[in-house]
C-alpha cells in the first residue's frame, strides 16, 4: 500500500524556492511516477479563501512513512509560518504487485495476486492461487474442475480459497464467480487483489492554519454570491462610447469608458 503525503503552506509566507524544495524532497522518497502535483492557489477575490500551497506525492509502500513525514517538515520546510501535512494510504501500487504474492499487508485477509482462470466446455482451470487468512498464507496449486451442466436454467457458483490448499463454494477467501450455461461456462468474474485504502488524517501542523486547511472534516468555505451586472443600468450612450472606441482603436476611450461601466457596478 503507497502512501500519499500531502502538504498545504501559507503562500504569502512560503519560502520562494517551495517547488524546488518539494521535488527534492519527493525525489528523495523516490516518489512513484507521475505523482508529483504542486499548485500555488491564489487567494479569492471575494476575501473567503487566502492563498496557501498545496502538492503531494505517492511514496512506495516500502517507505518509513513517519521519516518521510519528518524530512519534509524539518529538513525541507523548517521556515514556513503555517505547514499542515496530511497523510493516506492508496492503491497507487496495486498493479505493481498484482502479479508478485511476496507482497501483502500484515493486517489484511485476501489475496496476494491476481488469480488467473481459463475455462474450455464445462471445465474450469486455474494457476497457482495464493491467499492470506488469519495471519498466514497460502498457496491453493494449479488446478481444474468439471462442473456439472444445467439442464435448463443457468447457474452461478461462488468459489473460495480454502486454508488447506483447494477450492470450494465455502472456504477463507472469494476467488471467483463462475456463470454455467446448459451449454458451457459463459463467464468466470474473478476477484482482484487489493490494497488497502484509507481517508485522509492530519500527520503533522506548524503554525496557526485555518480550521479548513488543519482539519479534514471542515469543508472550504463558500464563495460569496455574485452580483451580476445588469445591463439597464449601463446606457446605451456609454455602450456606443465603448464601440465607437473600440473601432476607431482608441484605446485610451476605451479604458476610460470601462471604468465609468465598473464605477456603474461597484467595483
Amino acid at each position: 500500500m503507497a502512501h500519499t503525503i500531502r502538504a498545504r503552506v501559507d503562500l504569502i509566507d512560503a519560502p520562494t524556492d517551495s517547488q524546488t524544495r518539494f521535488k527534492t524532497w519527493a525525489s528523495n522518497q523516490s516518489s512513484l511516477a507521475d505523482s508529483q502535483y504542486y499548485r500555488d492557489h491564489q487567494p479569492r477575490n471575494d476575501g473567503t479563501l487566502q492563498g496557501y500551497i498545496e502538492f503531494r506525492a505517492d511514496l512506495p509502500a516500502t517507505t518509513d512513512r513517519q521519516a518521510a513525514i519528518d524530512a519534509l517538515t524539518t529538513d525541507h520546510f523548517p521556515d514556513a509560518n503555517w505547514l499542515v501535512v496530511h497523510a493516506r494510504h492508496t492503491n497507487a501500487e496495486r498493479d505493481d504487485y498484482a502479479d508478485d504474492p511476496g507482497y501483502y499487508d500484515p493486517g489484511t485477509d485476501g489475496l496476494l495476486a491476481d488469480p488467473v482462470f481459463e475455462h474450455d466446455g464445462h471445465t474450469l482451470s486455474w494457476e497457482d492461487i495464493y491467499i492470506r487468512y488469519a495471519g498466514s498464507n497460502h498457496t491453493i496449486p494449479a488446478g481444474e474442475r468439471a462442473f456439472d451442466a444445467p439442464e435448463s436454467d443457468p447457474r452461478t457458483v461462488t468459489l473460495y480459497a480454502t486454508t488447506d490448499g483447494t477450492l470450494a463454494e465455502s472456504g477463507a477467501v472469494e476467488v471467483a464467480t463462475v456463470e454455467i450455461h446448459p451449454a458451457k461456462i459463459v463467464n468466470v468474474d474473478a476477484e482482484q487483489f487489493t490494497l488497502p485504502e484509507s481517508e485522509y488524517s492530519q500527520a503533522f501542523v506548524r503554525g496557526d492554519p485555518p480550521t479548513h486547511f488543519a482539519d479534514e472534516s471542515v469543508a472550504f468555505p463558500e464563495r460569496l454570491e455574485s452580483k451580476p451586472v445588469e445591463r439597464q443600468f449601463i446606457s446605451s450612450d456609454t455602450e456606443q462610447a465603448i464601440l465607437n472606441a473600440r473601432d476607431a482603436g482608441d484605446t485610451q476611450a476605451q479604458i476610460d469608458h470601462i471604468l465609468d461601466v465598473l464605477d456603474v457596478i461597484d467595483l
